[in-house]
């Protein structure tokens, strides 16, 4: 047959199965279908695997295998393609085609030595051949080449019918292929005899079959309570062969089985001598067992989808089969009573039975409990958990046979369960097909950074009700669990993890059953939780204790832990205090210029380099510094008049993927701010500390220098609080926890702690957010001092030098000769702005620096206004206008100022501590005993 025959052949085929037509049923459409693919299959060129493209996969994968480095596979590779090619054929490019596409990860599934000593230990047998069959079984029998008479008239079975002496002629129904001549087959008959005895014997033990009459009314005796026509009487042996058909689940004639595992009793069956109601007593103890254990019979009935449920079942199936073997015993007992005479009793029988079933019994109420709590079976675990509390319970009440029932079910559900774990804890992946598993992979996160392996890609499973998705026996285990497999897949990160060690390790692991936990029992009073948490602890450290210590290791020995930390410490908490006061005398020269491009982030990355780069534990290459626009609508000039404009660099220390684990980003924003509140003390240091007063016509009254005084001692106080009481014993309690820290985790959560007391003892929670900007408030009052006696010192002395030539932030000021007409209106809505605001009570805080949007944006204005009063300034001017007040009475307010904002620090302080206590509140109220003094006693206003 052709090709194009052949393919039109299976063309057609394809068509009638997909479109259901054919030649015989609507031809016309099948015939335009059938042309169609036709053409397709003329039209189309290259219908063949492309031997070029697998050349080239071939040739680009032992490239590929050479550059990871993987040379024994590569020229394994490239030497059967050699000898293959000597030998190809035209299917040669299609089956490496095949090869390729089923490949599946060889870099990392292949072993070399392993796979070709398998390959070369698979020999195929060799073919069997005629002498081998004939060595073994030679065909040297007597007869065994004779001809067979396939048409012979007698056989062995004939020949035993003409041994009887009787004979009886037979009729001949049908012609046969027998030679007329011969003579006729005779067969012959022998009598059977009936043994009738014994079948009424048998026909009498059916009795329901052959009903027995309740025994007659005897004179002087009381007949049998509720005797009635239809009631059949049965004996105790066939009440006890009842029961035990029905506890097996089979259908009997006492008993009916319904739907739903109910079992209902037969009422016109009675026993000959026990009346009717105790008869039915007796049946109903039986009845309420037979359920049960019908119940158990339907649930394992059912399918079951999870591995865990598919070995309980089978568990239990186990046990069914064993009370099946305990009741044929007991059967077989009553059966062989004529050789071993044994007391027939339904009272004795139900102890027994009972006995046997009480185990199931019990299993019976687990599995109604379960069903109950969950209707849909969401939870499977939730067996695993209550197996679990009621092997507890059955040991407390001392019922020692129920109590290793359930333990020994308990554990061969428990493996089957732990089987995902240990995957998970030995090779850190997740082999849960049945989704059972406690563990997940966050979503979204297949993609993300090594950064964020510990922290954002794997997460523990709660349920529909926030509690954790594992059962209550294993909710103290579960983080370490995690953290096993977590530790796992970062040493697979690494380049650390070697899956023979993986294999050592589990054959290292101690077993975990019954027989191990009651060996391993000191005394046989322990608990059964406490026996268990024991064992599985052992089992769990098996693998958490080497797993975690590697990677710890690793981890401070080839990752600069140590040094990482000692960097942050220098970076952002100034360890070094000079090399701290040369970056920041650098950083605050460039904004007391006034320029815009103050906080460059390339002159600051230079800067901040230069200073640190000459520490051994600080890589200078990964130190930079970040800026960020202003939001606000200020210029340089007014944002120069707040602390807070040092939020406008952020110092950042890069460090490696592996340390970012411990040290997450969201720690390294916490660390940044700290930074920024030592700046902004030092800031305001620095411009106390340069306000050298020359002697001028005009000196400074006395409230200045009290409240420069008091300025400068809060600046100081409270930055040694912040080094000396916060940061250098956090810092020591950090390396003493690390030091401790035998895992990953461990690291993680000291490190933790170590940001939460930061955030809570530098005043930078979200609780602590008031005080923090009072504050912040005092320290933008030393900047309004200096601002306020440049302006003072430099009345009527134009191009006069105010301070030392180091202080460029006040170089030269000088007024204007005159003020305009506009200038004056604008001054004048401004002092009665100012003056509304002060007879409603208002603080004046935007003054001082504060975050409100609106009073910034308003005495942005004023300073504005009041500033153009004053004259067109050259250089940096101060924006601070006295046309209004007195030097002197705006210094005493000033000061009114200082003793509202630093009483209600204290006070601020005080109640915190008292609400929070502990370390944290400590620390507070040491701040406030600190800052309480600074506060001064008001004076009057003149």
């Amino acid at each position: 047959m052709a090709q194009s025959a052949k393919v039109g052949i299976i063309a057609a085929k394809l068509i009638t199965s997909i479109t259901r037509t054919s030649d015989s049923h609507d031809a016309a459409k099948h015939g335009v279908y059938k042309n169609k693919v036709a053409q397709q299959f003329k039209a189309r060129s290259h219908i063949t695997t492309d031997q070029f493209d697998v050349s080239d996969s071939l040739n680009g994968l032992d490239e590929k295998l050479r550059v990871y480095n993987r040379d024994d596979l590569a020229d394994a590779l490239r030497q059967r393609l050699d000898k293959l090619s000597t030998i190809s054929s035209n299917f040669t490019p299609e089956i490496l085609y095949l090869l390729l596409q089923l490949s599946d990860r060889p870099l990392e599934q292949i072993n070399v030595d392993q796979d070709l000593a398998k390959l070369e230990s698979i020999h195929s047998p060799p073919p069997l051949t005629w002498r081998e069959i004939l060595d073994d079984d030679p065909l040297d029998e007597e007869g065994v080449w004779d001809n067979i008479d396939y048409a012979a008239e007698t056989s062995d079975e004939e020949g035993s019918l003409r041994s009887f002496g009787a004979s009886v002629e037979t009729d001949r129904t049908v012609e046969s292929s027998v030679d007329p001549g011969e003579p006729e087959p005779v067969f012959q008959t022998r009598p059977l005899s009936v043994d009738v005895d014994g079948l009424g014997e048998l026909e009498k033990s059916q009795f329901w079959r052959v009903r027995v009459p309740p025994p007659a009314k005897a004179s002087g005796t009381r007949s049998i309570e509720g005797s009635k026509a239809n009631e059949w009487v049965l004996t105790e042996l066939q009440a006890i062969r009842e029961i035990n058909f029905m506890l097996s689940g089979l259908p009997t004639s006492l008993f009916h089985l319904e739907n739903g595992g109910r079992v209902r009793i037969e009422e016109k069956y009675v026993l000959k001598h026990a009346s009717r109601q105790i008869f039915r007593n007796v049946l109903a103890s039986f009845v309420a067992m037979g359920q049960d254990l019908q119940e158990i019979r339907l649930w394992t009935s059912k399918k079951q989808v999870t591995t865990l449920m598919q070995t309980m079942r089978a568990a239990i199936q186990q046990r069914l089969g064993h009370l099946s073997e305990a009741l044929v015993a007991l059967q077989k007992s009553f059966i062989s009573q004529l050789q071993e005479p044994t007391v027939v009793s339904l009272i004795a029988f139900n102890r027994t039975v009972h006995e046997e079933t009480r185990a199931l019994l019990r299993l019976a109420k687990l599995i109604r409990t379960a069903v109950e709590t969950q209707p849909n079976g969401n939870q499977d675990f939730l067996y695993l958990e209550l197996l679990f509390d009621y092997t507890c319970w059955t040991q407390m009440a001392g019922d020692d046979a129920v109590y290793v029932f359930m333990a020994k079910l308990f554990f061969e559900c428990f493996q089957t369960y732990l089987k995902p774990i240990k995957t998970w804890m030995l090779e850190g992946e997740l082999h849960d097909r049945d989704n059972s598993l406690f563990i997940a992979r966050c979503k979204g996160t297949e993609s993300s950074s090594s950064s964020l392996i510990w922290h954002d890609q794997y997460e523990l499973r709660e349920s529909g009700s926030g509690q954790l998705y594992a059962p209550k026996f294993l909710h103290a285990a579960t983080t370490k669990i995690l953290n096993t497999g977590k530790s796992i897949i970062f040493l697979k990160k690494l380049g650390r993890y070697n899956s023979k060690n993986s294999e050592k390790l589990n054959s290292m692991i101690p077993s975990l059953n019954f027989e191990t936990l009651v060996q391993s029992s000191v005394s046989s009073l322990a608990p059964f939780s406490e026996l268990f948490d024991s064992a599985f602890d052992e089992w769990l450290s098996s693998m958490y204790s080497t797993t975690s210590t590697t990677l710890r290791d690793h981890l401070s020995s080839k990752c600069g832990l140590w040094e990482a930390v000692d960097a942050l410490e220098h970076v952002y908490f100034f360890k070094d205090g000079a090399l701290a006061s040369t970056f920041a005398s650098a950083v605050f020269d460039k904004i007391d210029r006034g320029k815009e491009g103050w906080n460059d982030r390339f002159l600051l990355t230079e800067l901040a380099q230069g200073v640190f780069g000459g520490l051994v534990c600080l890589d200078p290459d990964k130190l930079g510094v970040q800026q960020s626009t202003p939001t606000g609508r200020l210029d340089m000039q007014r944002r120069r008049r707040s602390v807070k404009i040092l939020r406008g660099m952020t110092i950042t220390y890069a460090l490696p993927w592996p340390l970012l684990n411990i040290i997450p980003p969201t720690s390294l924003q916490t660390y940044q701010r700290v930074s920024t509140l030592l700046l902004q003390i030092r800031r305001a240091t620095a411009v106390l500390a340069r306000l050298r007063l020359q002697i001028t016509y005009d000196p400074p009254p006395p409230p200045f220098f009290a409240l420069r005084h008091r300025l400068l001692w809060l600046a100081t106080t409270l930055y040694t609080h912040l080094t000396d009481t916060v940061l250098v014993p956090a810092c020591a309690a950090l390396h003493s926890a690390l030091v401790d820290a035998a895992a990953l985790d461990e690291l993680v959560a000291a490190h933790r702690v170590h940001v939460a007391r930061l955030e809570a003892q530098c005043l930078l929670a979200p609780a602590l957010v008031p005080i923090l900007q009072a504050l912040i408030s005092l320290l933008d009052l030393a900047i309004l001092l200096a601002d306020a006696h440049a302006l003072h010192a430099g009345v009527g002395r134009p191009g006069g030098q105010l301070f030392d030539a180091s202080n460029r932030s006040f170089s030269q000021l000088r007024l204007a000769s005159s003020a305009t007409g506009a200038s004056r209106r604008r001054h004048r809505r401004n002092r009665l702005r100012r003056r509304r605001r002060d007879d409603d009570g208002d603080s004046d805080a935007s003054s001082i620096g504060e975050d409100d949007t609106t009073s910034d944006e308003e005495d942005d204005d004023d300073d504005d206004d009041g500033q153009a009063s004053e004259g067109d300034l050259d250089g940096p001017s101060s924006y601070i206008s006295f046309a209004d007040s007195p030097f002197e009475s705006r210094l005493r307010h000033m000061l009114q100022q200082f003793d509202r904002l630093c009483s209600f620090a204290c006070n601020g302080l005080r109640g915190v501590a008292r609400s929070a206590g502990g370390d944290d509140g400590a620390t507070w109220e040491i701040l406030a005993e600190r800052l309480e003094p600074g506060i001064v006693v008001q004076l009057p206003l003149s």
